[in-house]
């Protein structure tokens, strides 16, 4: 991903300058999210602690599905771009999502004896943290665009 870091007062905000390669990323992690929820249920009929992640690879699929289609918005411009507080709960909702699910599977995996369960858990949360990843860089592109569209106060 391309960012800039611009340091200000010892913290550097990283921000995306090509929002439409965040959108095909957020793309890609949604149609594979569809792609192993489907998975997942196909075999929770007879591995049942599959049933959760299943679920949360299906949540994941929406919350990269309308992180994509926000990125889309805010790379077309400044008019149609969505409010950086969208950017921050959709990459809050990812992040959640993938961590929730990790220990849902995790900890239904150990209890049902399944493998499955847990590289299930495993592999939602890696999925939802690259989704995460790419919300939180729009959130910082949203953020730094929102504050240079504000009146500067006069002197």
């Amino acid at each position: 991903m391309t960012h800039q870091g611009n340091e200000r007062n010892g913290v550097t905000d990283f921000r995306t300058r090509r929002p439409a390669v965040n959108a095909a990323v957020c793309w890609v992690a949604a149609v594979a999210s569809l792609v192993l929820a489907a998975a997942w249920i196909w075999v929770a009929t007879t591995e049942p602690p599959l049933s959760g992640p299943a679920v949360a690879h299906l949540a994941l699929a929406a919350i990269g599905a309308a992180i994509a289609v926000a990125a889309r918005r805010f790379a077309v411009g400044p008019t149609t771009a969505p409010r950086p507080r969208t950017f921050q709960a959709l990459t809050i909702a990812a992040f959640l999502t993938g961590f929730a699910d990790a220990a849902l599977g995790i900890v239904s995996g150990a209890v049902g004896s399944s493998v499955r369960a847990i590289a299930a858990g495993i592999i939602v949360f890696v999925l939802g943290a690259g989704v995460a990843l790419q919300g939180a860089l729009l959130y910082g592109a949203a953020a730094g665009r929102a504050s240079a569209q504000q009146p500067r106060p006069r002197a």
